[in-house]
Protein backbone atom coordinates (compact mmCIF):
# COMPACT_ATOMS: atom_id res chain seq x y z
CA UNK A 1 0.00 0.00 0.00
CA UNK A 2 2.88 2.46 0.89
CA UNK A 3 5.42 1.13 -1.24
CA UNK A 4 7.60 1.07 1.96
CA UNK A 5 9.02 -2.28 2.89
CA UNK A 6 8.14 -3.83 5.97
CA UNK A 7 9.26 -6.86 7.57
CA UNK A 8 7.58 -8.76 10.62
CA UNK A 9 9.04 -10.87 12.84
CA UNK A 10 8.16 -12.90 16.50
CA UNK A 11 10.83 -12.79 18.97
CA UNK A 12 13.13 -15.36 18.69
CA UNK A 13 13.47 -13.36 15.18
CA UNK A 14 11.38 -15.72 12.77
CA UNK A 15 10.18 -13.90 9.77
CA UNK A 16 6.66 -14.02 9.48
CA UNK A 17 6.88 -11.96 6.36
CA UNK A 18 9.12 -11.92 3.40
CA UNK A 19 10.30 -8.50 2.50
CA UNK A 20 12.20 -8.03 -0.57
CA UNK A 21 14.89 -5.71 -0.33
CA UNK A 22 15.98 -2.51 -2.02
CA UNK A 23 18.55 -3.03 -5.29
CA UNK A 24 21.03 -1.05 -2.91
CA UNK A 25 20.72 -3.53 -0.47
CA UNK A 26 20.31 -6.81 -2.03
CA UNK A 27 23.32 -5.72 -4.46
CA UNK A 28 25.43 -4.58 -1.29
CA UNK A 29 24.68 -7.91 0.38
CA UNK A 30 25.72 -10.01 -2.80
CA UNK A 31 29.03 -7.84 -3.47
CA UNK A 32 30.03 -8.35 0.25
CA UNK A 33 28.58 -11.07 2.50
CA UNK A 34 29.56 -10.44 5.44
CA UNK A 35 27.14 -7.40 5.44
CA UNK A 36 24.45 -9.61 5.56
CA UNK A 37 24.92 -10.88 9.21
CA UNK A 38 25.62 -7.24 10.01
CA UNK A 39 22.26 -6.62 9.16
CA UNK A 40 20.45 -9.50 10.78
CA UNK A 41 22.39 -8.69 14.35
CA UNK A 42 21.06 -4.47 13.83
CA UNK A 43 17.37 -6.52 13.49
CA UNK A 44 17.75 -7.67 16.73
CA UNK A 45 19.21 -5.23 18.29
CA UNK A 46 16.63 -3.45 17.09
CA UNK A 47 14.02 -5.75 18.22
CA UNK A 48 16.00 -5.91 21.83
CA UNK A 49 15.47 -2.27 21.90
CA UNK A 50 12.18 -2.35 21.21
CA UNK A 51 10.87 -4.96 23.82
CA UNK A 52 13.19 -2.11 26.27
CA UNK A 53 11.95 0.80 25.17
CA UNK A 54 8.07 -0.35 23.94
CA UNK A 55 8.17 2.69 21.75
CA UNK A 56 8.63 2.48 18.00
CA UNK A 57 12.10 4.35 17.48
CA UNK A 58 14.37 5.37 14.19
CA UNK A 59 17.30 4.19 13.54
CA UNK A 60 20.18 3.82 10.84
CA UNK A 61 20.75 0.32 9.74
CA UNK A 62 24.63 -0.69 8.82
CA UNK A 63 24.36 0.48 5.65
CA UNK A 64 23.07 3.94 6.73
CA UNK A 65 19.80 3.50 5.57
CA UNK A 66 16.48 4.67 7.50
CA UNK A 67 14.46 2.08 9.45
CA UNK A 68 11.94 2.21 12.52
CA UNK A 69 11.84 -0.38 15.21
CA UNK A 70 8.38 -0.89 16.02
CA UNK A 71 6.80 -3.07 18.83
CA UNK A 72 3.43 -4.89 17.78
CA UNK A 73 1.14 -5.49 20.92
CA UNK A 74 -1.28 -8.20 21.90
CA UNK A 75 -2.99 -6.18 24.19
CA UNK A 76 -0.31 -5.29 27.09
CA UNK A 77 1.89 -8.11 25.82
CA UNK A 78 4.49 -7.46 22.86
CA UNK A 79 3.89 -10.03 20.54
CA UNK A 80 6.40 -8.96 17.49
CA UNK A 81 8.19 -6.72 16.00
CA UNK A 82 8.16 -4.80 12.48
CA UNK A 83 10.93 -3.07 10.96
CA UNK A 84 10.09 -0.32 8.46
CA UNK A 85 13.25 -0.09 6.55
CA UNK A 86 15.16 0.25 3.71
CA UNK A 87 14.33 3.64 3.27
CA UNK A 88 16.33 6.19 1.83
CA UNK A 89 16.06 10.35 2.91
CA UNK A 90 18.05 11.86 0.52
CA UNK A 91 19.96 13.55 3.62
CA UNK A 92 23.64 14.46 3.49
CA UNK A 93 24.32 12.44 6.51
CA UNK A 94 22.41 9.21 4.83
CA UNK A 95 24.17 9.91 1.58
CA UNK A 96 28.06 9.86 3.42
CA UNK A 97 26.94 7.20 5.78
CA UNK A 98 26.20 5.35 2.54
CA UNK A 99 29.31 6.10 1.03
CA UNK A 100 31.60 5.52 4.14
CA UNK A 101 30.42 2.17 3.81
CA UNK A 102 30.61 1.48 0.04
CA UNK A 103 34.57 2.95 0.13
CA UNK A 104 35.12 0.60 3.40
CA UNK A 105 33.98 -2.83 1.35
CA UNK A 106 35.46 -1.45 -1.94
CA UNK A 107 32.79 -1.21 -4.05
CA UNK A 108 32.17 0.41 -6.85
CA UNK A 109 31.18 4.39 -5.60
CA UNK A 110 29.34 5.26 -9.06
CA UNK A 111 27.38 1.88 -9.49
CA UNK A 112 25.83 1.78 -6.19
CA UNK A 113 25.40 5.62 -5.70
CA UNK A 114 23.19 4.25 -8.81
CA UNK A 115 21.13 2.47 -6.65
CA UNK A 116 21.04 4.72 -4.62
CA UNK A 117 19.61 7.44 -6.48
CA UNK A 118 17.18 5.31 -7.68
CA UNK A 119 15.58 4.44 -4.58
CA UNK A 120 12.12 6.68 -3.67
CA UNK A 121 13.05 8.88 -0.80
CA UNK A 122 11.00 9.10 2.21
CA UNK A 123 10.87 12.26 4.74
CA UNK A 124 11.11 10.89 8.48
CA UNK A 125 7.47 11.85 8.83
CA UNK A 126 6.35 9.95 6.21
CA UNK A 127 7.87 7.00 7.16
CA UNK A 128 6.66 7.61 11.00
CA UNK A 129 2.82 8.07 9.28
CA UNK A 130 3.64 4.55 8.09
CA UNK A 131 4.78 2.71 11.65
CA UNK A 132 1.83 4.25 12.92
CA UNK A 133 -0.68 3.25 10.56
CA UNK A 134 0.83 -0.67 10.89
CA UNK A 135 0.03 -0.14 14.59
CA UNK A 136 -3.46 0.42 14.62
CA UNK A 137 -3.79 -2.30 11.93
CA UNK A 138 -2.34 -4.83 14.11
CA UNK A 139 -4.16 -3.40 17.37
CA UNK A 140 -7.29 -3.81 14.88
CA UNK A 141 -6.49 -7.39 14.00
CA UNK A 142 -5.20 -8.38 17.77
CA UNK A 143 -9.01 -6.84 19.18
CA UNK A 144 -10.59 -8.39 16.39
CA UNK A 145 -10.01 -11.79 17.20
CA UNK A 146 -9.95 -11.08 21.01
CA UNK A 147 -13.48 -10.55 20.46
CA UNK A 148 -14.39 -13.42 18.41
CA UNK A 149 -12.17 -15.73 20.81
CA UNK A 150 -14.42 -14.16 23.65
CA UNK A 151 -17.64 -14.89 21.72
CA UNK A 152 -16.39 -18.57 21.02
CA UNK A 153 -15.79 -19.12 24.85
CA UNK A 154 -19.48 -17.54 25.71
CA UNK A 155 -20.97 -19.93 23.46
CA UNK A 156 -19.09 -22.60 25.08
CA UNK A 157 -19.74 -21.58 28.52
CA UNK A 158 -23.56 -21.49 27.33
CA UNK A 159 -23.61 -24.61 25.74
CA UNK A 160 -21.81 -26.65 28.90
CA UNK A 161 -24.41 -24.87 31.06
CA UNK A 162 -27.82 -26.00 29.05
CA UNK A 163 -26.19 -29.45 28.86
CA UNK A 164 -25.83 -29.52 32.69
CA UNK A 165 -28.47 -28.49 33.86
CA UNK A 166 -31.37 -29.30 31.75
CA UNK A 167 -34.06 -29.38 34.41
CA UNK A 168 -33.50 -25.89 35.09
CA UNK A 169 -35.49 -22.84 33.46
CA UNK A 170 -33.57 -22.34 29.77
CA UNK A 171 -35.26 -19.42 28.40
CA UNK A 172 -33.82 -16.93 26.66
CA UNK A 173 -34.51 -14.87 29.68
CA UNK A 174 -33.07 -16.99 32.16
CA UNK A 175 -29.84 -17.50 29.84
CA UNK A 176 -29.50 -13.83 29.11
CA UNK A 177 -30.22 -13.38 33.25
CA UNK A 178 -27.06 -15.88 34.08
CA UNK A 179 -24.71 -15.09 31.99
CA UNK A 180 -25.73 -11.02 32.27
CA UNK A 181 -25.88 -10.42 28.61
CA UNK A 182 -28.47 -8.72 26.14
CA UNK A 183 -30.76 -11.04 23.69
CA UNK A 184 -28.75 -8.52 21.07
CA UNK A 185 -25.09 -10.24 22.37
Amino acid sequence: ITGIRTGICDFSYHPLTNVHALDLCHHFHEEAPETHEMCVRCDKWAMKKCQETKKVFLFRCPLGLLEYGTPLYAGDSIIGYASTGMITDGSEEEIQAVTDRINEFGLDKEKFMGYYNEAIHRSPAEIQSVCSVFETCVSHIYYKNAIRLKEVGLIKEIDDYIAGNLKADLSVPALCDHFNISKAE
